[in-house]
C-alpha cells in the first residue's frame, strides 16, 4: 500500500450538524424568497450565509498532518505547527496541538462537549491515537525514502486568517440563476 502524503481529519458529527444548518438556512431562505411581501434578496442572503457558515464549520474545520507539520483549520483561522515545534496531541476538553514552548492550539472540529466530559473523551482519544500513528507513518516514510524530514525555520508558527471564496461562488451562482428565472417568470 503506498504511503500517504497527507492525513486529513474532520469530525463527522460536526459535518452532520453543519449539513443540518445548511438545510435549515436553505429552507428559511426559500420561505423568505417566496413571500411576495418580503424582499427576495434577503432569502438568498440567509441561504448563502448559512451555507457558507455550515461549510466552514463542517468541512473547512479540520486537522491535517503532512511531512511539514500539523495544520489546524478553525473556520477562518488556520494555524500551522512545523514538526520541530510540535510536542504532542493532547485531549483536554477537546483536541489540542501542543507546541514545545507550551502553547496549545485547539480545534473547532474536535472541540470539547458535555458528552465527551462524561465519557472521558474516549472517541477523541482514539482519534488522537490514530493521529499519532499517522504522524509516525509520515516520519517513517520520509526516512525510508531517503529524504530528510522537512522542517521550517524555528519559531515559524503563525496563525493566519484564511477565507476560501470558492464555496461562496458555488452557492451564489445557482442562487443568481434561480433569482433570474424567478424574475423572468413572475
Amino acid at each position: 500500500m503506498p504511503e500517504r502524503s497527507e492525513y486529513v481529519y474532520r469530525n463527522r458529527l460536526t459535518q452532520g450538524l453543519a449539513s443540518g444548518l445548511m438545510a435549515l438556512c436553505a429552507g428559511i431562505g426559500l420561505a423568505i424568497a417566496l413571500d411576495p411581501a418580503g424582499p427576495p434578496y434577503l432569502g438568498g442572503l440567509v441561504a448563502v450565509m448559512g451555507g457558507y457558515l455550515g461549510w466552514l464549520a463542517g468541512w473547512q474545520s479540520s486537522v491535517r498532518l503532512n511531512a511539514d507539520g500539523v495544520t489546524v483549520s478553525n473556520m477562518f483561522l488556520v494555524g500551522f505547527v512545523p514538526w520541530d515545534l510540535f510536542s504532542e496531541f493532547r485531549v483536554r476538553n477537546g483536541l489540542k496541538v501542543v507546541m514545545t514552548d507550551g502553547r496549545a492550539i485547539g480545534s473547532f472540529a474536535f472541540g470539547g462537549s458535555l458528552a465527551g466530559q462524561f465519557s472521558g473523551f474516549r472517541r477523541m482519544r482514539r482519534i488522537v491515537d490514530q493521529m499519532e500513528a499517522d504522524r509516525q507513518s509520515l516520519a517513517a516514510g520520509a526516512v525510508s525514502s531517503g529524504q530528510p524530514v522537512r522542517t521550517r525555520e524555528r519559531h515559524s508558527y503563525r496563525p493566519r486568517v484564511h477565507f476560501d471564496l470558492w464555496p461562496l461562488v458555488a452557492l451564489v451562482v445557482p442562487l443568481e440563476i434561480v433569482g433570474l428565472l424567478t424574475a423572468i417568470f413572475r
